[in-house]
């Protein structure tokens, strides 16, 4: 599975043409390149999600700034600004998804698909709302 992930990251570092991450042995840190990608995404309501030990990551980059968020424990007090949820596994604030552990992965992946199912069918809807209005206009106009 960290093959599939890997490459994903592979490609969008290609794509944006900068390294988004510095591979440390099997630890990975931001490059500054990916630490503005982040804030970019978050100032945008982009999706961001975080599991383990990572949302420390969003909380040193004041993305967790008044949201609710869970991470491994011991990492708890780098959540700048968060409001920790101890007794969760898994935490969706608005565009951010937190997870604890990689025990907790199916969790967190079913409340990465809810959201995406979430915002597709929104899409959904205001496609078929635009059409309803376009052939309302046809006839209204005709």
């Amino acid at each position: 599975e960290n093959l599939i992930v890997e490459e994903e990251i592979k490609q969008l570092e290609e794509e944006l043409e900068v390294p988004l991450f510095e591979r440390i042995g099997r630890q990975v840190a931001l490059t500054d390149s990916g630490k503005e990608f982040i804030s970019y995404a978050n100032e945008n309501g982009k999706f961001i999600c975080a599991i383990c030990a990572a949302p420390f990551i969003l909380g040193k980059r004041g993305i967790l700034s008044g949201k609710k968020a869970i991470c491994y424990p011991g990492f708890e007090n780098q959540l700048d600004g968060a409001t920790v949820m101890h007794d969760a596994g898994c935490v969706r604030d608005g565009n951010i998804i937190t997870g604890k552990a990689m025990g907790g992965s199916l969790e967190f992946g079913k409340k990465i698909i809810a959201y995406i199912k979430a915002q597709f069918f929104s899409l959904y809807i205001l496609y078929k709302k635009n059409i309803i209005f376009y052939i309302f206009n046809i006839f209204y106009n005709n």
